[in-house]
């Protein structure tokens, strides 16, 4: 939990991937047509009882990758994995099953291989892999209707027979990471 973190406990954690990554992306910083691709965890969006750090330091990845496509334009992607299939730290994981109970899938070697290359073929910047979307758990994450998630709305006045409307919706609207955001401008 992150109350019982310490600052070097926390710094353990975070160094690997955040010191990590921002070495990798310097060493290619001159590389031409350059190809980035970060390996997080859903940890990064979902959260874990005691995985606070480990959710953090994967936090990074996701921010870094959007930071580097609008601020660099490089062609960058971060993949958050569920958890691999007796690969790695999930290996004898002895909470599979509860994991797959509340919608994470273990995967095999060859469906992230498949997913990997779909995300690449997709050219979507942030995916998250081996989720069950039939899990309420998951949806009510992903979801955006049941979630609630924030909708921004602007209003403006002008004449009824001014298009302005049409222009608007066509202006691209982020957040402080360069992350599009869903909008409506309605006219009063």
């Amino acid at each position: 939990m992150l109350t019982e973190e310490g600052r070097d406990s926390f710094e353990a954690v975070l160094r690997p991937k955040v010191f990590g990554t921002w070495a990798l992306s310097q060493l290619l910083a001159d590389a031409p047509d350059k190809l980035f691709i970060s390996f997080s965890s859903v940890n990064s969006s979902f959260g874990g009882a005691l995985v606070g750090a480990y959710s953090a330091a994967n936090g990074f990845l996701d921010c870094f990758t959007h930071y580097q496509r609008r601020k660099h334009s490089v062609k960058s992607y971060c993949l958050e994995w569920s958890m691999w299939d007796e690969l790695g730290m999930s290996r004898g994981y002895p909470m599979k099953h509860l994991a797959r109970r509340r919608g994470y899938y273990a995967i095999s070697t060859r469906q992230g291989l498949y997913s990997f290359l779909a995300a690449l073929r997709h050219d979507e910047p942030h995916v998250l892999v081996g989720l069950d979307a039939s899990s309420r758990l998951i949806r009510q994450q992903t979801d955006t209707e049941s979630y609630g998630m924030h909708r921004l709305c602007a209003y403006f006045t002008a004449k009824a027979d001014q298009p302005h409307g049409e222009r608007l919706k066509e202006l691209p609207v982020e957040d402080r990471f360069g992350i599009p955001i869903e909008w409506d401008f309605r006219q009063i």
